[in-house]
């Protein structure tokens, strides 16, 4: 796991040259999917040849394009709704890939292409949380955390949170649906994806939502994640960065909790 870009400066010399070069617009043109119709010729070694290098392109271009959006202040990253509408597109078709594309299109390259593009969801939301979410988005997003690979199942828990913080947050049902997907990623078999969603907790619902709070008992509940991370640091962790998360997600757990309860009185 990577942490984000938000401590690193970008010199005005490259932000003028990443302007006047339209460097973002380049980018994406690398990030498109290709028309299934070329799957019929996937046998042909030319074709394949051709085939694997765009892929390997394209997901150059997308992690290129992740870190942008982490480094880059966000008056210098234009349209972000409208690069959420693209590459909402972009990991719809990804997550098709290993069964319209998959002729042409590995499971390691679909796999690839879906962390890449819910990364980059996730980049977006952090930037601006008042980009117009589409309830069937959310519903498709709620959809893909039964992945099998903790980075898409982190990126989705903190995507769907961070949304609650959008327009979308004012719709009862959804944030219903979301905080019980976010109550349920604390039984998660990746202490990555328990971080995150604790993570998420603390950010969203400190001032947000307490009824939802409330209704999926987290109060109860944060004490006894807290023990058991405990016992994970205890039985140690390999990961510097992972142990860090979890040091962090300790110590606030108990500040959090005191917060809620002076806000409760």
């Amino acid at each position: 796991m990577e942490e984000d870009g938000d401590n690193y400066e970008i010199s005005k010399e490259i932000m003028v040259v990443y302007a006047k070069a339209n460097i973002s617009n380049k980018i994406i043109s690398k990030c498109s999917f290709l028309s299934p119709e070329i799957s019929n010729f996937y046998n042909y070694k030319m074709i394949k040849s051709y085939l694997d290098h765009f892929w390997q392109v394209q997901t150059r271009a997308l992690s290129c394009l992740n870190n942008i959006l982490l480094t880059y202040p966000v008056q210098d990253l234009g349209d972000l709704s409208g690069l959420w509408k693209l590459v909402i597109d972009l990991s719809v078709q990804s997550f098709t890939a290993n069964s319209d594309y998959h002729s042409y299109c590995s499971v390691k390259v679909a796999n690839d292409l879906q962390n890449l593009t819910t990364s980059i969801l996730y980049s977006i939301l952090k930037k601006n949380s008042d980009i117009v979410i589409e309830p069937v988005q959310v519903s498709w997003l709620l959809e893909r955390f039964q992945s099998e690979d903790e980075l898409i199942r982190v990126n989705i828990v903190g995507t769907l949170g961070l949304l609650c913080k959008t327009s979308i947050g004012s719709i009862d049902l959804i944030v219903d649906s979301v905080t019980s997907l976010i109550s349920k990623s604390l039984e998660d078999s990746s202490l990555w994806v328990i971080t995150e969603s604790l993570d998420i907790i603390f950010g969203v619902y400190d001032d947000l939502f307490n009824d939802m709070f409330m209704k999926y008992q987290f109060r109860e509940k944060l004490p006894k994640i807290k023990i058991f991370l405990e016992k994970k640091m205890k039985e140690g962790l390999t990961e510097e960065l992972l142990q860090d998360r979890v040091i962090e997600a300790i110590e606030n757990i108990p500040q959090f909790l005191k917060y809620k309860k002076n806000q409760n009185k």
